[in-house]
């Protein structure tokens, strides 16, 4: 996010008091949307706001950012990063896949430790 953007202060600050409220979590999921799947879901509201296509991308656009600071998070922090497709129909698929992913990496840590 650019630091011109309206909600750069807000989103800044709502980052430092996650930080600093939030658990030190082992393990964190990104979700990644493709574009179509991102505009189906903003159409899904139905807000005039969401139908702008300028909002769609700068929108669209932020993902990379949380997605890439979360992955720093882990690599600084020695954390797991796991990162799944949403899909738009997907909610219990998503659910199982990363319930698998957590399982398989709890098991490879047990029988794998460093």
């Amino acid at each position: 996010m650019h630091k011109n953007n309206a909600y750069f202060k807000a989103t800044k600050t709502i980052a430092k008091t996650d930080y600093q409220i939030r658990p030190n979590a082992d393990v964190i999921i990104g979700l990644r949307v493709s574009f179509d799947t991102w505009i189906h879901f903003l159409n899904s509201r139905g807000r005039p706001l969401d139908l702008n296509p300028d909002f769609q991308r700068e929108c669209f656009m932020t993902q990379e950012l949380f997605l890439n600071t979360a992955q720093r998070y882990c690599r600084d922090f020695n954390k797991t990063y796991i990162e799944i497709e949403q899909q738009i129909d997907g909610l219990d698929e998503i659910v199982q896949k990363i319930k698998e992913k957590i399982e398989n990496l709890f098991i490879d840590t047990h029988q794998n430790p460093d």
